[in-house]
């Protein structure tokens, strides 16, 4: 009996030892209705004709069911990303559904970004690389590349939250962060119906863009996405195609420079050229066959692959600097072309320089014309003499310029290279760069 009565009694003291646990902290219910703005782009894009009221077209957006958004705000020191999941309803907007974390303060600054997955989980914000891996279609953008962001206060009362606009009861409206620019292609001889002229790859360069697209199916219509508030500054905008086997080149003009608009969308139609076209003045393409205002014939476009915001392709000048008859040795020739590209006496050409080009060039232009044929980039060209000068120093392997070093010459007579001593007198045609 003693040894049972000890029992209990321990196990009376233990039981009075055990303390009262505190109550768990529980989240706090979270629904809101939240529309999308005045923007013109979420998961569902639809791209609307023009008409009347929208002379570029438009593109329209509507909610997908089950996406997540998140709510981003600080309770104490701790900013938190917590995810809401969005239902759709039959009047543009939508109710978030949420449990926020206990401790969230009634008034307080809450962030709501769509979707969730944009968000960079140390900054709490859009993640500055989220625009990589675009495809060029509309509805990869619709997938992956659409965000919207928009800033509110969280009213809490009985144990709820909800969010406001500034205003209690007024709904918070997502700003689209992105504009969408929309590039047609079309083919500058007009030869080619719209439906039929489609680029297996896109390559679209500036000095501060470069973008690639390689879409399963061929399209005569690329989508991009960039971030609004993007300055474009003044400059050539260059766009790179594979269209069948042939490469071509088109180019955008941005005279006064301007900056996207956020949910805005900017439709273009790009006039794309090719080897024969012809390059103005003015820095424009033109069709094969004009003759107003042309200074230079494409020859050479640059692959798609291998575009980027300095080399596109080379044309080159209407005609020689110096007749068959009085051709230049390499030292005059050198001088020549030296104040040919560097004076007025030689047209400018707007996003464009005059060269002499190299070995390497030459060879890029007989490569397109005719599969390695010398006979049929002189036909092209309308070259009158036998012989060009290159810039391309024979010896090449580091060797310094001397008089007596003879340069590469493309040897039209002989459909092949050559090479001359800086003293024989070889014609000179310039290209042109862009």
């Amino acid at each position: 009996m003693a040894a049972l009565a000890l029992m209990t009694a321990a196990c009376s003291n233990e039981d009075n030892a055990i303390e009262q646990q505190p109550q768990m902290a529980r989240g706090i219910p979270f629904t809101a209705t939240i529309s999308l703005g005045n923007s013109a782009s979420t998961r569902a894009l639809e791209e609307i004709a023009p008409n009347g009221d929208n002379p570029n077209g438009r593109i329209v957006a509507t909610w997908a069911e089950n996406e997540k958004v998140a709510l981003i705000y600080t309770v104490g020191s701790t900013t938190y990303a917590t995810p809401a999941t969005v239902t759709p309803q039959t009047n543009g907007t939508a109710t978030l559904s949420a449990t926020l974390q206990s401790g969230a303060v009634n008034g307080s600054d809450v962030t709501i970004i769509y979707p969730a997955s944009a968000v960079d989980e140390t900054t709490k914000d859009i993640k500055t690389d989220f625009l990589t891996g675009q495809d060029g279609t509309l509805a990869g953008i619709a997938a992956n590349f659409d965000v919207r962001k928009g800033t509110g206060k969280l009213s809490i009362s009985g144990g709820k939250a909800t969010v406001y606009d500034g205003t209690p009861g007024t709904l918070v409206k997502l700003e689209n962060q992105y504009a969408i620019l929309k590039f047609t292609l079309q083919d500058i001889r007009g030869a080619i119906g719209a439906a039929d002229f489609k680029a297996s790859e896109l390559k679209v360069s500036s000095s501060t863009l470069n973008k690639s697209f390689s879409p399963s199916t061929a399209s005569g219509e690329y989508y991009i996405a960039l971030p609004g508030q993007t300055v474009l500054n003044v400059g050539a905008y260059w766009l790179n195609a594979t269209i069948g086997d042939k490469a071509y080149v088109g180019k955008l003009r941005i005279d006064p420079a301007f900056t996207l608009g956020k949910g805005k969308f900017y439709p273009t139609t790009v006039q794309m050229a090719t080897v024969e076209d012809v390059v103005l003045s003015n820095g424009r393409f033109a069709a094969k066959g004009t003759t107003t205002d042309a200074v230079a014939k494409i020859t050479y476009v640059v692959e798609t692959s291998a575009a980027d915001a300095n080399n596109h392709g080379l044309a080159l000048a209407l005609g020689d600097e110096s007749p068959l008859a009085a051709g230049y040795g390499w030292q005059e020739a050198k001088s020549k072309i030296l104040s040919k590209c560097a004076s007025t006496s030689k047209t400018p050409v707007s996003d464009a320089s005059w060269i002499l080009p190299t070995k390497a060039q030459w060879g890029n232009m007989v490569g397109v014309n005719g599969a390695g044929s010398f006979a049929a980039l002189k036909t092209l060209g309308l070259f009158s003499g036998d012989y060009y000068w290159t810039s391309t120093n024979y010896t090449e392997e580091g060797q310094a310029e001397t008089d007596a070093d003879p340069w590469w010459i493309v040897d039209f007579d002989e459909n092949q290279w050559g090479h001359n001593n800086v003293y024989s007198e070889v014609s000179i045609r310039l290209g042109l760069t862009f």
